[in-house]
């Protein structure tokens, strides 16, 4: 007999949604957690998305360091990274074995480690950004240091690994890509920012990363375009 999340779970799922203007109130009348908790309203969603925010940096609302003001969760989801890669002066890479939150790898390093020491009994997931093409002031495919999107998720999925932290590759698995220029017009608003046809196709994937890696009860979920 299938599961039915809804129906199966008495208590609300308290979920942080981390990240940057994809998760963040603004571009879109309804965002990918929204999507989610509308078929299966039993999440009590707490919003951490900023935007214009990166994972690594010394600032106070990087992801590296604000993820410390979180309340207490039974899922956490990690949206970020597109900026990092993107924006004017991007973040380098660094060495994966490096502690120096100014690069990339440091700044996941130092988030990973710390979302497992403060969130002992949460799930967490990551999710590697889909890039950016026709956004004002951003890279297009490649950054000043000649890096692209892939190589910024490539970096979430090598660090995620060694903290045993399960990503949802959705650059790759999306179905849809910001560089296809049929694609671009039906799921972004701007080249970098989903609209709301984007979100609904991400959260699919989303639910279902959700049913696999949360100790949940879940149900066959049924994508309506396929």
């Amino acid at each position: 007999m299938k599961k039915n999340l809804s129906a199966s779970v008495k208590t609300p799922i308290t979920w942080n949604c981390l990240g940057d203007s994809i998760t963040d109130i603004g571009y879109t009348s309804k965002h990918y957690f929204e999507y989610i908790n509308e078929r299966h309203p039993v999440f009590e969603i707490r919003n951490y998305g900023i935007s214009g925010t990166r994972i690594a940096g010394t600032v106070s609302d990087a992801m590296c360091n604000r993820y410390s003001e979180m309340l207490n969760a039974d899922l956490i989801t990690v949206f970020g990274g597109v900026n990092d890669w993107g924006q004017e002066n991007p973040v380098p890479l660094g060495q994966i074995e490096t502690t120096d939150i100014t690069t990339f790898y440091g700044a996941l390093k130092a988030l990973c480690e710390g979302l497992k020491t403060k969130f002992p009994a949460s799930v967490i997931l990551f999710f590697t950004p889909l890039g950016c093409k026709g956004f004002s002031g951003f890279a297009v495919e490649e950054n000043i240091w000649g890096l692209t999107i892939a190589d910024y998720a490539d970096a979430i999925i090598h660090v995620c690994e060694r903290y045993d932290i399960p990503v949802l590759d959705l650059y790759r698995s999306c179905g849809f890509s910001v560089y296809n220029p049929v694609h671009n017009k039906k799921y972004f608003f701007d080249g970098l920012h989903l609209n709301e046809a984007g979100h609904l196709e991400i959260s699919y994937l989303i639910e279902k990363a959700i049913g696999k890696y949360k100790d949940l009860p879940s149900k066959d979920i049924h994508h309506p375009m396929q």
